[in-house]
C-alpha cells in the first residue's frame, strides 16, 4: 500500500464523518470510552545493511479504551490499544509484526461535535519470521515511540466515529543469543491510517 492509498482512505473517512456530523447530537465526551479500529499500514525496511527493500503492509483490526478529562473546550486523556498486526513482505518467509500494544496520552480541542487531537505514546510488539522451507522460527521484540493526529465526531448520545494518522518509530531488540540487531534490520517509521468507532460511558 502506498501513500496515495493512505490519503484516499483518510480523506474518504473524513468525508463520511463530516457528512454525518450535521445530524449528530452534542455530547459530553468526558469519562471512559472504548471501541474498535481498522488500520492500514505502510513502511519499508532493509536487512543485512542494505540491498533489497522490503515492506510492511496490509490491514489489521484492533481494540482501544481510554479516559478523557475535559476542561472547557480542551480535552486531555490516556488510552490503551491493541492491534493484531501487519505482514512483512519478504521472499521465502512468512513474517509479521504482531500483537502491537499502544499506550499514549492525548490532548486536543472540541469544535462543535468534533474532537480534534494529537497523541504521543509508546508501543511494543513482536516481529516473527517463519521460513517456508524450514521449521525454524525467529522472534524479536520491537518497540518505539509514536505520534498521531486524529479526530472523533459524535454520532449520537454516546457513540462516535473517527479517523487517525499515526507514525511509529521501530526499534528491534537483540537476537536471542544477545547479539545486536541494529546492523540486521533497518526500518522506516511505520505509518498507519485508521478508522475508529467507539462508545462513551
Amino acid at each position: 500500500m502506498n501513500n496515495k492509498t493512505f490519503e484516499r482512505a483518510l480523506l474518504g473517512s473524513t468525508a463520511i464523518l463530516i457528512g454525518a456530523a450535521g445530524g449528530a447530537a452534542a455530547q459530553d465526551i468526558s469519562g471512559l470510552y472504548s471501541g474498535v479500529a481498522l488500520s492500514f499500514a505502510d513502511a519499508d525496511f532493509t536487512m543485512f545493511g542494505g540491498g533489497a527493500d522490503y515492506s510492511v503492509g496490509g490491514n489489521s483490526g484492533g481494540l482501544f479504551a481510554g479516559y478523557n478529562f475535559v476542561q472547557g473546550d480542551w480535552v486531555f486523556g490516556a488510552e490503551l490499544g491493541w492491534t493484531g498486526g501487519y505482514d512483512l513482505d519478504m521472499p521465502y518467509t512468512d513474517a509479521n509484526l504482531s500483537d502491537i500494544v499502544d499506550i499514549r496520552a492525548r490532548a486536543g480541542r472540541v469544535f462543535g461535535n468534533t474532537f480534534v487531537y494529537g497523541a504521543l505514546g509508546y508501543w511494543q510488539g513482536d516481529i516473527v519470521f517463519q521460513d517456508y522451507c524450514c521449521p525454524s522460527e525467529g522472534k524479536f521484540d520491537a518497540d518505539g515511540m509514536s505520534f498521531a493526529v486524529g479526530f472523533e465526531t459524535s454520532m449520537g448520545a454516546n457513540s462516535f466515529l473517527g479517523a487517525e494518522l499515526m507514525s511509529r518509530n521501530i526499534d528491534v531488540g537483540d537476537f536471542p543469543d544477545g547479539g545486536p540487531t541494529n546492523d540486521y534490520f533497518d526500518f522506516d517509521n511505520l505509518v498507519t491510517a485508521t478508522i475508529r468507532a467507539g462508545f462513551r460511558f
